[in-house]
């Protein structure tokens, strides 16, 4: 892929279209917006002397169009990096592309419980958390990482890390990106007790034990706006704000306070909405319409802090987290799950096969002057990925390496017994 160094004139116009007008941007029929793609990157190559790939302007186009729920994480992976490269690397700030993000995810199938990086559902947590994971962050390996960090206290995918209490445990864990503006706003608050697993969080933290165990679970006090308030003070909330939403929840037999749902905002001139997921699919609402749920009682409310991607960047240095996960791996997660398995046919016979989990696989013992290429084409980089092939990958972890002759490898035929 060329990368591209934009001049200062493209740079605002893109800015002005990505902060301004994705919806409008996107709606234009596909041969204006390759006009306005070819342009662009023309002059772009005109001050850096690089030739531009047509396959990268067509491609790009492609990507601006298609809605987030439509891609893979490969193709995410690779819109990412256009983009940062259409816009010199000058991303928007973190707030408006939460909503640049959430506004190309509309549409995007509910499913409660839904897979994180399954890029084809949500539910209203992943949503927000994918949308703050890609605002925050230039590349999808990074926007991994974050998206951990965000689910999980501390970034460890464990059980005991995971934050499923959205009051007592996802606010404060990630407290370190995030204020909780609540109690600023100005207005009356309402106090109320949230459950909180003291076992499983004292667990995280500091690992099982006989002392963990038995904190058991306890209850904080948090607060929320009253949703007579809200109108008062939509004026003061912006962009990227995420709201969690409390409503009457039966507990016991009686009614009481509780987190059941989280949104972002989202600002166009005087007009607030929130971008969420919810069923059927992600949308945009007005406040007036969340609201007409009677049971509903108030809002919580947390802003992104200053310097976001900054933030993220300490945070990742200071937690030291490795997690080296690609693109392609993580598809053949979501086929996986999905049932699905991308079955690939070398461009020469196997050596021998057998049966694993399901699969037929075939072993391929590379001979000299074959290369990964000449052996899958363009599937080369998804065999490679295979959790089977990781001592390949340890082998060659760069793969620029053309010459792997006497080594082996495995590819994915089909259906085992078939």
């Amino acid at each position: 892929m060329a990368y591209l160094r934009a001049g200062r004139s493209y740079l605002l116009v893109v800015v002005l279209v990505l902060v301004g007008g994705w919806i409008a941007w996107a709606a234009l029929p596909p041969f204006v917006l390759q006009l306005q793609l070819s342009g662009a990157f023309a002059e772009a190559s005109e001050e850096s002397g690089e030739p531009l790939s047509p396959v990268d302007v067509e491609r790009y186009g492609e990507l601006a169009e298609r809605p987030l729920h439509a891609m893979t994480n490969v193709e995410l992976a690779e819109y990412m990096d256009l983009r940062n490269a259409v816009l010199e690397g000058q991303l928007p700030d973190p707030a408006s592309d939460m909503a640049h993000y959430a506004l190309k995810a509309l549409g995007q199938p509910f499913r409660l419980y839904a897979l994180t990086h399954h890029l084809g559902e949500s539910d209203c947590v992943t949503f927000t958390e994918t949308c703050i994971a890609l605002a925050c962050t230039d590349n999808w390996r990074a926007a991994y990482k974050l998206q951990s960090r965000l689910r999980y206290n501390g970034g460890q995918a464990k059980s005991a890390c995971r934050n499923r209490e959205s009051i007592s445990e996802w606010i404060p864990h990630n407290a370190w990106l995030f204020d909780d503006i609540t109690a600023t706003l100005g207005t009356p608050l309402v106090e109320f007790e949230v459950n909180l697993h003291a076992a499983r969080v004292a667990e995280c933290v500091d690992g099982p034990s006989e002392e963990a165990a038995a904190l058991g679970h306890t209850t904080v006090v948090s607060s929320y706006i009253p949703r007579e308030y809200i109108p008062g003070i939509t004026h003061r909330l912006a962009t990227g704000d995420v709201i969690f939403v409390i409503s009457r929840y039966m507990v016991r037999n009686a009614y009481r306070p509780r987190c059941i749902h989280q949104a972002m905002l989202y600002r166009d001139g005087p007009t607030l909405t929130m971008l969420h997921s919810s069923p059927p699919a992600a949308s945009q609402w007005t406040l007036d319409r969340l609201f007409s749920n009677s049971s509903i009682l108030g809002l919580q409310i947390v802003r992104l802090k200053p310097n976001a991607r900054q933030v993220v960047a300490g945070e990742f240095a200071r937690l030291e987290i490795e997690l080296n996960v690609p693109p392609e791996k993580m598809d053949e997660r979501v086929r996986r799950f999905k049932g699905e398995f991308l079955y690939v046919t070398p461009t020469r016979e196997v050596d021998e096969t057998f049966s694993h989990d399901g699969v037929l696989y075939g072993v391929i013992d590379i001979r000299p002057g074959e290369t990964l290429w000449r052996l899958f084409r363009q599937s080369w980089r998804s065999v490679t990925n295979l959790e089977i092939n990781q001592d390949f990958m340890a082998r060659y972890p760069d793969l620029r390496m053309e010459d792997y002759a006497g080594d082996r490898i495995y590819v994915p035929l089909g259906p085992a017994g078939e």
